[in-house]
């Protein structure tokens, strides 16, 4: 059955961001045939119901992001303080072949941070998209200030803007 399988939620959460989507933009372009005169109504009521389609698909992306980042770095259960302790990637036989298999079970365990820490970044980067269209969609219970919001896009702004250029640029010498 679906539920049985172990990636069936973010799945659902992806196909829910995907359907939110098409909703957003699909009202976005009602908005704009409403704004040039081409189809009746209010653009006003029309962007912000594609803001609270946008905040939907978000809210999704975010959940998707914190599932990744749970799963990373699942608690195994070893008595009172199991859910302090990280879950190794090798098991105790592998870790007692040799220095070798340690330092697999260290790059395993590396890697496993690395990937934490992505799914961590995406998911405050969703959640400052949220709130921003949330905060344009007049979401109750999610509208800020107007000097919050502006600072969460510049923030988000620098934050995907990073993503896209190179690390570590050298100088060249001519």
């Amino acid at each position: 059955a679906l539920w049985e399988e172990p990636l069936w939620a973010p799945r659902a959460l992806a196909l829910g961001s995907k359907l939110a989507t098409l909703g957003f933009l699909g009202y976005d372009h009602v908005r704009w045939l409403q704004e040039h005169g081409l189809v009746r109504g209010a653009a006003r009521e029309s962007g912000v119901t594609s803001m609270r389609f946008g905040t939907l698909a978000h809210s999704c992306n975010l959940t998707i992001a914190l599932l990744h980042a749970s799963a990373s770095s699942a608690p195994t259960v070893r008595g009172q303080w199991g859910w302090l302790q990280r879950r190794r990637s090798a098991s105790a036989r592998e870790l007692a072949e040799g220095e070798a298999a340690e330092g697999e079970a260290a790059a395993d365990e590396a890697a496993a941070d690395e990937a934490r820490a992505a799914s961590l970044r995406e998911a405050g980067l969703q959640l400052m998209y949220m709130l921003q269209s949330a905060h344009e969609g007049k979401v109750p219970l999610l509208q800020s200030n107007d000097t919050a919001v502006g600072l969460m896009g510049v923030l988000s702004s620098a934050l995907a803007l990073q993503r896209m250029w190179p690390r570590g640029l050298k100088h060249v010498e001519t």
